[in-house]
């Protein structure tokens, strides 16, 4: 199976929607398009415990991978710098990955309003 494409919500201020998570893909993991920095927020929500890991990006911020455990049935909350995670090069340019360490993960981003 591919790599799944998040779709990224924008929250607007004084108002409520409904959001879908995206299954991650336990095999190639999962693209999401971040915001500007200080306003993306992922969201990892799991059926089962499991090992989310924020891919560091390829540019010069890009230094290391960051991992989060996620309980069965617990959502994990992680506010990302995207200069850090965001890949610069290629088809997924401009994108973070998130990979899972096994099925059950599903992720979410949510760009805050400024």
């Amino acid at each position: 199976m591919a790599a799944a494409n998040v779709v990224t919500k924008k929250l607007i201020w004084n108002h409520g929607e409904e959001y879908a998570a995206t299954a991650v893909d336990a095999t190639d993991g999962a693209y999401l398009t971040p915001g500007n920095d200080e306003a993306t927020l992922i969201v990892l929500t799991s059926s089962a415990a499991v090992t989310a890991t924020i891919k560091a990006g390829d540019g010069i911020q890009g230094v290391s991978d960051i991992t989060i455990s996620v309980g069965a049935n617990k959502t994990a909350y992680v506010a990302v710098e995207s200069g850090r995670f965001k890949i610069t090069k290629g088809a997924n340019a401009g994108k973070i990955k998130v990979t899972t360490s096994a099925a059950g993960l599903s992720a979410g981003c949510i760009v805050l309003p400024r």
